[in-house]
């Protein structure tokens, strides 16, 4: 899951990517009624292939969470290049 303080619009419904790392993603404040939010965004993520054994070229399962989150919120703002800013916390945005 990622949490956002701003809504994302481009995300409205089940979404299949060509990413290299999110394969699938959903914005769940507005695909479900359990997360339903018109202020925020919760993403929910499928980040693979996770390792080379998956047929990925990185063993994410070794990365510290927050190479991951970095990783994560760059392919974000690939995705989303005019809803994910570049943030100087993060630098693969």
């Amino acid at each position: 899951h990622m949490w956002f303080d701003a809504k994302l619009d481009a995300v409205d419904h089940l979404c299949f990517s060509r990413s290299p790392l999110l394969s699938v993603y959903a914005d769940m404040s507005t695909t479900c009624r359990e997360y339903h939010d018109t202020e925020k965004s919760m993403l929910e993520l499928v980040f693979a292939p996770c390792s080379p054994l998956a047929g990925g070229n990185v063993n994410w399962i070794a990365k510290s969470d927050e190479q991951i989150i970095d990783a994560t919120m760059g392919e974000l703002a690939r995705l989303f290049p005019t809803e994910i800013a570049n943030d100087p916390e993060w630098p693969s945005t």
